[in-house]
């Protein structure tokens, strides 16, 4: 689990948010920037792979959009309400890497096929040379927010850079870094292909250089909808922090035994805390309602991203009528 460590600001919201909602925000504006120089670029020169990244560049601006909406609605409304909209954020993360595959790398294959079944002469070569470093340029700036947010977000968790990125409750850092990643090797690989034109003569590069971008868009996109899918399923923290969970219930005075548990992600840095508890058989009904009014508060003054605690206790001589929450 991700929130353990972390202290919520003013606002509730662990820390991260707001760094996390600008990384995405300068990502829209670079992938804005760089779509529109694209689609010029691919128009001037003809090329397939410059086409590819046209689209790729514009798939990468509607996702970011989709992913600002996610990080918006992951914050809203209390207790089901929040656990809803918190659900809703890996919808539309998860969408928004369902786009990247449907639009950017269906179409760059497709056009990458029929520019070799029908390859056609490049021309103003200059003019994509010069978007592909601008392209890099922009690409890197975006990237490189990305790893630091997500670098931040490891030590804050004292995890690897790569255990972080793949365990994070927050998809849109995540799909930031990947979608970043694949664009500046998009980037390289319409830049080989161009240059392979040049010293051959044959557009055929160009045209495999647009189905390799297809390819990395696609991998990339599978990875970031498999682990927004487990998200919104609800996948559970880590072994130690469900330990950590444990033992702050069992140290709840009254408390006997647990009989279940299960923490479960609802949402970015947001848990939900189930558990039935055996308690001490000499507790009366308003001492076992103050030991759960207890539980609750340890656990979310413990753990600022628990969005909710359902506590069942199942004394032997209180009925459930009177205890369950």
């Amino acid at each position: 689990m991700t929130v353990p460590d972390e202290r919520a600001d003013a606002t509730g919201s662990p820390p991260g948010t707001d760094s996390a909602r600008r990384v995405v925000v300068i990502a829209f504006c670079s992938n804005l920037t760089v779509s529109v120089a694209f689609g010029v670029a691919a128009v001037m020169t003809g090329s397939i792979s410059m086409f590819a990244q046209t689209v790729h560049a514009v798939a990468d601006t509607a996702n970011q959009a989709l992913l600002f909406v996610a990080g918006r609605r992951s914050r809203s409304g209390p207790g089901l309400e929040q656990v809803e909209a918190g659900r809703a954020a890996y919808f539309w993360a998860l969408l928004a890497a369902g786009g990247v595959f449907v639009i950017g790398g269906t179409l760059s294959i497709r056009e990458g096929i029929r520019g070799l079944t029908d390859p056609e002469p490049l021309t103003d070569l200059g003019v994509a040379y010069l978007v592909l470093i601008v392209a890099m340029g922009l690409d890197g700036f975006s990237w490189l927010q990305a790893f630091r947010e997500t670098r931040s977000g490891a030590a804050r968790r004292q995890w690897s850079f790569f255990h972080h990125l793949s365990r994070s409750s927050d998809p849109t850092t995540r799909a930031v870094f990947g979608e970043d990643s694949a664009a500046l090797i998009g980037d390289l690989l319409a830049m080989a292909g161009i240059t392979l034109h040049i010293l051959t003569g044959s557009a055929v590069f160009d045209a495999m250089a647009s189905i390799a971008i297809g390819l990395v868009l696609c991998v990339v996109a599978v990875m970031l909808a498999r682990r927004n899918l487990a998200f919104l399923l609800g996948s559970e923290p880590s072994t130690e922090d469900k330990d950590r969970v444990d033992a702050l219930l069992r140290s709840v005075p009254g408390v006997r035994d647990l009989l279940e548990v299960l923490v479960t992600y609802v949402g970015p840095e947001q848990v939900w805390v189930i558990a039935r508890i055996d308690v001490e058989d000499t507790l009366s009904a308003n001492e076992v309602e103050e030991m759960v009014r207890e539980a609750d508060t340890l656990l979310r003054a413990s753990f600022p991203g628990v969005v909710r605690v359902d506590l069942v206790p199942f004394p032997d001589d209180i009925s459930s009528d009177d205890t369950s929450r």
